[in-house]
């Protein structure tokens, strides 16, 4: 039906990180409604990120709608307890956030539930727990977007990114991101 990439990273072994486990899952599934199964796939790992090919049978493929649904998800442990940004699952409500896509090459928007009641920002971090964009949000707005830039305008590299914005009440909320080149 599906298949899913997982990479974990130690990341005590990276010279300049805090101690920490990083996971990381992209999830490949065929989109509602189509009728396909996927045959193999295999994953090319390119260091900064992956090339993906796969091969799939089915009945019929119905050209109204998407061929597959891609998302990420991920986690972040920090065991030292130094730094890092606090992963929690999205909620709905005041502050929820989203974003969409959730795999870009170009532009994602990060869209709250609700206006903001304040100025405020969408802080992105790449999966080391580093912050890399801060993204201003205004009093009234609901939604942001990235090109997945860093703060000094240079692209990030591929890999999976999490998106914060705290509520009112300073709960945190996040989306992923799968940024590729």
């Amino acid at each position: 039906d599906g298949f899913v990439i997982e990479q974990r990273t130690d990341l005590s072994d990276i010279d300049g990180t805090p101690d920490g486990r990083a996971t990381q899952r992209l999830v490949v599934t065929p989109h509602p409604g189509q009728a396909i199964w996927l045959d193999f796939v295999e994953a090319l790992d390119l260091g900064d990120g992956y090339s993906l090919s796969f091969h799939y049978t089915g009945e019929t493929v119905d050209t109204a709608y998407p061929l597959l649904e891609i998302y990420a998800t991920g986690d972040w442990t920090d065991v030292a307890s130094a730094t890092g940004a606090d992963v929690h699952p999205m909620a709905s409500g005041e502050g929820a956030l989203r974003a969409i896509p959730t795999v870009s090459r170009t532009l994602t928007r990060l869209e709250l539930a609700l206006p903001a009641d304040r100025n405020s920002s969408v802080d992105v971090y790449d999966i080391r727990g580093r912050r890399v964009a801060i993204l201003p949000i205004a009093a009234g707005e609901r939604s942001v977007g990235w090109d997945g830039a860093d703060d000094d305008g240079r692209p990030v590299a591929s890999g999976v990114y999490l998106a914060r914005h705290l509520d009112a009440s300073g709960a945190p909320h996040t989306a992923r991101i799968v940024r590729l080149r």
